[in-house]
């Protein structure tokens, strides 16, 4: 593939220290300037004291400790401002770009600031586009490992920040030749906007398909809680059968519909176990319900299974 000249863009990768969002752990960085990876950096971030505990779920992933950002990681206030320095004006791209960006958002917040991150474009997003078209073949699932082998991305160290965002930027670019675009925007299909955009909590432009072109439509943003809230779910969930999923948000004060209705205030996606704030490609009846009532300006969030989990822990 020959190199683009207008193909300009930073991948970003987080890892965190549990299950708290705000918990950033580490961040790896990867800056493409004309189609061609130039620079890779990563550092440790000592996550903010109230969600400082490391748990051993995610030190088998990724093999942080507490005692190693302790001794070498720096504060996330010192690591935004590296994080800008080194993006710039630059499109931002991560795979599952959801998790990233709440990753983002949710340690400033933590940090005592309401600034959002900028736009993401989500590389599992258009991999899965491009599936579903039948321009990407021989995939089933699209982690981001299952996209390097793929791709014959050499990659040897899985859940490491910086090669992470490494492959996310190498996968990113295989894409873009498939798309045959020229820039990031033109790829998904919408224009970039970059720093902070919005306040805290503000809805979230989320890309989707219908009848095979691009639109951009407005979801709400992911609720605090469960109490109050109408969950619609589409799609499997692995850690627990579908009944008992409504049983547990229904203790916790929410609220089952089983089709997307005026009612839905949320749209569960079970895309898998690690797919955190999936995107909606109207797949289904449900995603295409739910993408007709947005665009009538309906309040609906959308979610994935470890989002779910997450707020019915916090019961």
């Amino acid at each position: 593939m020959m190199p683009t000249p207008s193909l300009n863009f930073v991948a970003v990768d987080f890892e965190t220290a549990n299950a708290s969002r705000a918990s950033a752990c580490a961040v790896g960085l990867t800056k493409v300037e004309s189609g061609q990876v130039v620079e890779t950096v990563s550092w440790l971030i000592k996550p903010h004291a109230s969600i400082s505990d490391f748990h051993p779920i995610n030190v088998s992933i990724h093999g942080i400790t507490a005692k190693m950002v302790e001794d070498k990681g720096i504060s996330w206030e010192k690591s935004i401002e590296r994080m800008k320095d080194f993006i710039g004006d630059f499109p931002v791209v991560a795979h599952n770009s959801g998790f990233d960006r709440s990753v983002w958002n949710h340690a400033n917040l933590i940090a005592g600031s309401a600034e959002l991150a900028p736009d993401f474009f989500c590389t599992l997003s258009l991999a899965r586009r491009f599936t579903s078209s039948g321009a990407l073949k021989g995939l089933v699932t699209h982690r981001l490992n299952d996209l390097a082998d793929h791709f014959n991305l050499e990659q040897v160290h899985h859940h490491e920040a910086g090669e992470d965002s490494l492959i996310a930027a190498q996968v990113a670019i295989k894409l873009m030749d498939i798309s045959g675009s020229k820039t990031i925007e033109q790829a998904w299909g919408r224009p970039t906007s970059s720093g902070p955009i919005r306040s805290h909590r503000a809805p979230v432009p989320v890309k989707v398909r219908q009848n095979n072109l691009p639109s951009v439509v407005q979801t709400a943003a992911p609720p605090e809680g469960i109490a109050g809230e109408v969950f619609t779910l589409t799609g499997a969930l692995e850690a627990m059968r579908r009944e008992d999923c409504w049983a547990a948000i229904e203790t916790a004060g929410g609220s089952i519909a089983k089709s997307v209705t005026k009612k839905t205030t949320v749209l569960v996606i079970g895309a898998g176990a690690s797919e955190s704030m999936p995107p909606l490609l109207g797949e289904n009846s449900k995603e295409k319900k739910a993408i007709s009532l947005l665009e009538e300006g309906q309040s609906i969030a959308v979610i994935g299974e470890p989002d779910l989990l997450i707020l019915l822990n916090d019961n």
